[in-house]
């Protein structure tokens, strides 16, 4: 039979994925096992990675190429190999550049890491909330990284924030410029800094 000719099967599956279905059920397992044919089909929809042959999931390469399509293709893997991509720093930052939420599945050592994190606050700020506080506590004390917080929601951020930033010249003249009033939570020193001041007078409604 035909459906056992896998250079024959490869072939068609490049064109269309989905004749896989019509194989007779008895193939289905043989077929979804070999590489290249899963490979082709979630190149094609990552929604193929739901039939392919447990076994294969493992393979780092085909998931990685399902979650450049959609990340919540992560979501759709067995609990033990979806743990070990999720601890896999490449797939987890494909993931969150689509989606800061995905942040909250990541493994927690890659918190740590603040290229991911950075790609999380880009888009939201509070994903700063996911981590714990222990581990968020560096980054609200980190200039760069509040400035790009506070640039989406500088009332919110800069009572979160370490208290040191509010006598950070750069991050109060930040905050001022959104909202002036904010000016009443910088320390005295800024307060008396005449560019902040102003600024603060110009944004204040």
């Amino acid at each position: 039979p035909l459906w056992q000719e896998i250079d024959i099967v490869l072939e068609a599956v490049r064109q269309d994925w989905k004749i896989i279905d019509k194989a007779p059920g008895r193939m289905l397992n043989t077929l979804w096992a070999d590489y290249d044919i899963a490979m082709e089909a979630v190149r094609q929809d990552w929604t193929a990675i739901k039939k392919v042959n447990k076994v294969l999931l493992e393979e780092r390469a085909l998931v990685l190429t399902a979650v450049e399509q959609d990340w919540r293709a992560l979501l759709s893997l067995p609990p033990k190999i979806s743990s070990t991509m999720w601890a896999d720093r490449e797939i987890v930052a494909c993931a969150i550049k689509q989606d800061w939420t995905a942040l909250k599945h990541a493994d927690p050592e890659l918190f740590e890491d603040r290229g991911i994190v950075t790609s999380a606050i880009v888009q939201d700020w509070r994903a700063l909330n996911i981590l714990p506080k222990e581990v968020a506590a560096p980054y609200w004390s980190d200039p760069a990284i509040v400035l790009r917080c506070i640039a989406q929601d500088a009332p919110k951020v800069l009572q979160l924030a370490d208290k040191i930033m509010r006598g950070m010249t750069e991050v109060m003249l930040a905050a001022v410029q959104i909202q002036g009033g904010l000016l009443e939570l910088a320390d005295v020193g800024i307060k008396a800094n005449r560019i902040v001041a102003l600024a603060a007078l110009q944004n204040d409604p």
